[in-house]
């Protein structure tokens, strides 16, 4: 198979570390970053059973993505579906409509998880390129601990473990940084069961 290097302009956002389009047009990603062992800001309303652990709903709380179990977790990215938003997928909710791609050849490359993606769908590769859609972020089930404590200089109140990924999602602006784009886009104040009919069901025991 033959790719073309896509040429791209100096002020063109940089979504994905590489970009090739092969002979039938689908852009491949390899060695990109989809997400980061770091600190980020959480509402307790995003945060899983996060009224059965005591939090304020409407207060930002410091999470940090455990690297071990982030590490740990690199497996169960493998293979998900590349999604043109963030929406819960599983067997008996495949999302097909939102489906523009795939996950591969995932793997921890400190403090990242790096892997290879493929965009198959004509209209999200457009949206890369002109940066409407230009970050990744990755849906993921997660177990929540409170627990104080600091990293790289960066204080935290809550430490994520046991974490389980589901999809990659292209979004507008994601949560981690312009390096990498983790888990979900930014806090917003309503929870994810009340963005999506059923998350709670989806989630529920992972």
């Amino acid at each position: 198979m033959n790719y073309l290097d896509v040429e791209l302009e100096p002020d063109e956002p940089l979504a994905l570390d590489r970009r090739m389009i092969d002979a039938e047009g689908r852009m491949r990603v390899p060695d990109c970053r989809i997400s980061a062992a770091r600190v980020n800001d959480y509402l307790g309303s995003e945060i899983p059973n996060g009224a059965a652990l005591g939090l304020d709903m409407q207060k930002i709380y410091r999470v940090y993505r455990d690297a071990r179990a982030l590490k740990a977790a690199a497996s169960s990215f493998e293979g998900v579906q590349l999604l043109d938003d963030h929406v819960p997928v599983s067997a008996e909710s495949p999302q097909k409509s939102r489906v523009v791609g795939t996950v591969s050849n995932v793997r921890w490359q400190a403090p990242y998880l790096v892997a290879d993606l493929i965009c198959w769908d004509a209209s999200a590769i457009a949206r890369i390129r002109d940066g409407s859609q230009k970050e990744i972020s990755c849906g993921y089930a997660y177990t929540p601990v409170i627990e104080s404590g600091t990293v790289d200089g960066e204080s935290f109140d809550i430490r994520m473990l046991e974490i389980v990924g589901n999809h990659v999602a292209l979004v507008p602006l994601g949560r981690v940084g312009s390096d990498v784009v983790v888990a979900d886009s930014a806090p917003r104040p309503r929870t994810m069961a009340e963005v999506i009919p059923g998350f709670d069901r989806l989630f529920r025991g992972r």
